[in-house]
């Protein structure tokens, strides 16, 4: 464990906060056999359930109701309160009629995904990552007026939130021992985990407009970008 001060947000004075440098995750593969693991709530016209056969690993696997009648639907939801940007993805699999029956994934009040058809277990991880604040995160599977096919059902598997880190040691200024703290680091654009990732200028330049103002302008190289430039 990080021996971090509860009672500072920088404990090392490196410039990041604790929660920039540490992994906070909510993960809930549903091996307890049922919903206690996380804040789940099921709504809709009948509850989402634990099934025990064919989940995409362990044992168990959250799914729609089976017997869900025409023209109703259910969801599973959870709001998570996260304190950076974070990352979002799980398992599915639908069985349903295609074109018609859906499995949706709601993401505070807007549909961004929906599956129908036959769809084996597949990995999703979400285009943008999840705002710092609260999030609400919902599956909701929806039937229309007629008809069913397949299992009629949607599953999902391996929920995972977890917010984007840089992966540097919040008890330790300089992770990688380079003498330039983590922060700086970032903000220089170089690796807080590569000694030899350091601040180097690439070129200095003397801009002059033609008539009286004058402007120096420096590129150095970075770790995540050919280069960066202040003028």
């Amino acid at each position: 464990m990080y021996k971090t001060n509860p009672a500072e947000s920088d404990s090392d004075n490196d410039g990041l906060f604790d929660f920039e440098e540490v992994k906070i995750r909510f993960f809930d593969g549903f091996e307890s056999g049922g919903f206690g693991s996380l804040e789940w709530n099921s709504q809709g016209n009948m509850n989402w359930v634990i099934y025990d056969n064919d989940s995409y690993e362990g044992t168990f696997c959250a799914g729609s109701p089976s017997g869900l009648p025409n023209d109703q639907y259910s969801t599973l939801e959870i709001t998570v309160n996260l304190p950076v940007k974070s990352k979002l993805s799980f398992c599915y699999r639908v069985s349903s009629e295609e074109y018609f029956d859906f499995l949706q994934l709601i993401v505070n009040n807007s549909v961004v995904e929906q599956w129908s058809g036959e769809i084996p277990w597949t990995t999703y991880t979400l285009d943008q990552p999840l705002n710092a604040g609260t999030n609400t995160i919902i599956f909701r599977y929806s039937k229309d007026s007629t008809l069913g096919e397949g299992l009629d059902r949607a599953f999902i598997d391996n929920f995972t939130v977890e917010n984007i880190t840089y992966g540097t040691n919040p008890a330790k200024a300089d992770s990688d021992g380079d003498g330039m703290k983590d922060g700086a680091e970032i903000y220089a654009g170089t690796d807080p985990l590569d000694p030899a990732s350091v601040f180097a200028v690439k070129s200095v330049s003397i801009i002059y407009d033609g008539e009286q103002e004058y402007a120096v302008k420096i590129t150095w190289k970075c770790s995540d970008t050919p280069g960066r430039t202040l003028w």
